[in-house]
C-alpha cells in the first residue's frame, strides 16, 4: 500500500484521510495506509466552527459524514443592531429564509468538535490518527520518500506522500515556498473571544431573543475614557452547538493594534496561553481581559452586554494573521510534500472563508492522488507543485473577501462620529462590489427589503426589554 503521513488532524487532514481511507485494493485491502499526526490532545475544546458552504459540505459527504449532524439547524442567519436600538435589525448578511428554501443555500454554523469527532468515526480501515504528537520537522528519505520528525525526537515514516495540513504555525511550509512567503502577516487587528456556556440562563432575554439559533452583531460607541480612546465597537454573538440541547455562544470583538503580541502584553498574559484563559485556572488574566472588553462598553452600552462579558468562560486573545496571496513556491518537484488549507494559504478569517477553502483543498488533493496514484509515485510527486499553485490561485478572491471583512471592523473601531449618525443599513456593504462585483448593489438591496418582510426571522416579541 502507498504510505502517507498527514501533519493536522483539522478538517483538511483529516477529510484527505476520510476520503483516501474509503479505497480498497482488489482484494479489499486499503489502498492506502495513512498516519494523522495531531499536536493537540483529542479532547482539547475546539469551539465554535464556521458558516459550511456548499463545497465543504460535499467534502464532508465525500469523507463520511453527514454535515447536518455537525450543524445548528436554523443558524443560517446574521443580523446587525445599533446598541439602544433593539426593536428590530439595521441590517442583515444572510440570505433571506424565502431564498434559502427555494435555493437550498445558506451556510449554517457548524461545531468544531463535532466535526473532528464525526471525521473520526467516519474513517475507513488502515488509517492511525495520533494525538498529542507535534511534528517539527521532514527529512528525506531513499528514493521519493520522507520521513516525519516529531517533538521529543521520534521519528515516523517512510512516507511515499506527506501532507502538511497543520495551520498557520506550519513547521514544513519552509520547505514549499519561498523565504518571504513564509513570513506570517499581522493585519491589524486582535479577537478577543469567549464562550457563553448557557444563554438562556445567563443573559437578559432581550439579548437571546435578538441572538435566536444564529449570529448577531452589535454595533456601538467606545466612551471617550475607553482604552483605545473614542471610536465604535464591535462585538458579535454565535451559536455553534450542534445538538438543540447545545445553547452555547461564542462572543467576539475586535480590537486594532500595530504589532503582533501588544495586546497580550498590554494584558499582561506571559506565560497564559492566549487560547485558552480560564477563571478558574487564570483569575487574575481572565479578569482583565473582561475589563478590557467592558472598558470599551463603558456606560454607552447598556448593562445587558456587561453581563454578557461578564458571562464569558473561557476567553482568548488571537492575533490575526495571514500569508501574502503572491507567494511563490520553491518549484522543488522531487520533494514528495503537499500543503492544503492554513498551511499554505492563510487568510483574515470571514464567515469560515479559510475553513471552507481547505475543505475545497482536501477534496481536490484526495482526488489528485486518487487519479494519479496508478501512474506511480514519481508521476504524483511530479505534479505536487502545480497542484499547490492552482490552489494558491483561488485564495485572491477569498482573501479580498476577507480583507472587506476586516475593513468593516477597522472602519468600526476607527469611527469618531457617533453610530446613529453613520452606521446605517448599507454601511456593511460598503466596499462590497469588489466581492460581489459591480451588480452587488442590484443584489443586496432587494435582499435588505424581502428580510424586513421577513421580519427578521425574528422570534415573537415577549416583554423582555430591559
Amino acid at each position: 500500500p502507498f504510505r502517507i503521513g498527514i501533519n493536522g488532524a483539522g478538517p483538511a487532514g483529516l477529510c484527505v484521510a476520510g476520503i483516501l481511507s474509503h479505497s480498497k485494493q482488489p482484494d479489499g485491502s486499503p489502498t492506502f495506509l495513512i498516519d494523522v499526526f495531531e499536536r493537540d490532545e483529542r479532547e482539547r475544546d475546539q469551539g465554535a466552527g464556521w458558516d459550511i458552504s456548499s463545497d465543504a459540505k460535499k467534502t464532508f459527504e465525500r469523507a463520511g459524514l453527514d454535515w447536518r449532524t455537525i450543524c445548528r439547524e436554523g443558524s443560517a442567519t446574521w443580523r446587525i443592531y445599533r446598541v439602544g436600538e433593539h426593536e428590530q435589525p439595521i441590517a442583515m448578511v444572510s440570505l433571506p429564509e424565502v431564498v434559502k428554501r427555494l435555493t437550498g443555500t445558506g451556510q449554517p454554523e457548524s461545531n468544531r468538535h463535532a466535526m473532528r469527532e464525526g471525521l473520526l468515526a467516519a474513517m475507513g480501515a488502515g488509517t492511525t490518527v495520533h494525538f498529542d504528537k507535534a511534528i517539527v520537522g521532514l527529512e528525506r528519505g531513499e528514493g521519493a520518500t520522507a520521513t516525519l520528525l516529531a517533538e521529543g525526537g521520534s521519528r515516523h515514516g517512510p512516507f511515499d506522500l506527506v501532507v502538511d495540513a497543520s495551520g498557520v504555525a506550519s513547521p514544513l511550509r519552509k520547505l514549499c515556498v519561498d523565504e518571504e512567503g513564509t513570513a506570517q502577516h499581522y493585519n491589524g487587528l486582535t479577537m478577543v473571544n469567549g464562550i457563553v456556556g448557557d444563554p438562556e440562563g445567563e443573559l437578559d432575554p432581550q439579548l437571546v431573543r435578538m441572538l435566536g439559533e444564529g449570529t448577531v452583531e452589535f454595533v456601538g460607541d467606545r466612551p471617550d475614557g475607553a482604552p483605545d480612546g473614542p471610536g465604535g465597537f464591535d462585538v458579535i454573538l454565535q451559536r455553534y452547538g450542534n445538538e438543540p440541547s447545545d445553547r452555547r455562544a461564542k462572543m467576539q470583538s475586535w480590537f486594532m493594534r500595530e504589532r503582533r503580541g501588544q495586546l497580550g502584553e498590554e494584558l499582561a498574559l506571559g506565560r497564559v496561553p492566549f487560547s485558552k484563559i480560564s477563571r478558574h485556572e487564570h483569575p487574575e488574566a481572565h479578569a482583565r481581559v473582561l475589563q478590557l472588553v467592558k472598558d470599551h462598553m463603558g456606560d454607552r452600552w447598556p448593562r445587558m452586554y456587561h453581563e454578557l462579558v461578564d458571562a464569558l468562560e473561557p476567553v482568548q486573545v488571537w492575533d490575526l494573521h495571514q500569508f501574502p496571496s503572491d507567494a511563490a513556491l520553491r518549484g522543488d518537484r522531487t520533494l514528495p510534500l503537499v500543503l492544503v488549507g492554513d498551511a499554505l494559504h492563510a487568510m483574515s478569517p470571514t464567515s469560515g472563508s479559510g475553513g471552507n477553502l481547505a475543505c475545497k483543498d482536501a477534496d481536490d488533493l484526495a482526488t489528485y492522488i486518487l487519479e494519479t496514484r496508478p501512474k506511480g509515485s514519481a508521476a504524483l510527486v511530479d505534479g505536487l507543485v502545480p497542484l499547490m499553485q492552482g490552489l494558491l490561485t483561488r485564495m485572491e478572491p477569498n482573501q479580498r473577501k476577507g480583507e472587506w471583512n476586516a475593513d468593516r471592523f477597522r472602519n468600526v473601531l476607527r469611527n469618531t462620529r457617533p453610530v446613529l449618525e453613520y452606521y446605517n443599513r448599507w454601511t456593511p456593504f460598503e466596499g462590497a462590489e469588489r466581492v460581489f462585483g459591480s451588480l452587488a448593489w442590484l443584489i443586496l438591496r432587494p435582499m435588505q427589503w424581502v428580510h424586513q418582510l421577513e421580519g427578521f426571522g425574528l422570534p415573537p416579541r415577549q416583554n423582555t426589554e430591559s
